[in-house]
């Protein structure tokens, strides 16, 4: 799987379905089962849809995927003010739970500015130990 390869994501919810689809035939390139994959995707899912829900909806996100050893990464990019993960507001109660949802999904979910600004997203998903 080439590592350089980018899908680039507009700010409307209608996109969510490409960039799915693009991750999909992605991953199905690498050694993630399909419940791996299925779980990745949904993750790339709840992450673009706060993006969308929190930011301007011209906010482009930049997609990538990284296959390195016993790890698939996918990382979310975007233009927006960086992210700071923090707990829900009063006014969140109902919501709150991306971050969570992320976690629970993935193996690892890292967050951090980006080089040129706004944030990027780092969802890992690891390869189970042989159990030799």
């Amino acid at each position: 799987m080439s590592d350089d390869q980018v899908f680039f994501v507009g700010g409307e919810p209608a996109d969510l379905a490409e960039a799915r689809e693009w991750l999909g035939a992605q991953l199905h390139r690498s050694w993630l089962l399909d419940e791996e994959i299925d779980e990745l995707n949904l993750a790339l899912t709840e992450a673009l849809t706060n993006l969308l829900q929190h930011t301007d909806v011209r906010t482009k996100s930049a997609l990538r995927v990284q296959v390195d050893g016993d790890a698939v990464h996918v990382f979310i990019a975007d233009d927006s003010p960086p992210f700071e993960p923090g707990s829900p507001s009063d006014d969140e109660r109902e919501g709150g739970y991306g971050l969570l949802l992320l976690h629970m999904l993935t193996d690892e979910v890292d967050i951090g500015p980006g080089d040129q600004g706004g944030s990027v997203m780092r969802l890992t998903k690891r390869r189970p130990a042989d159990p030799d």
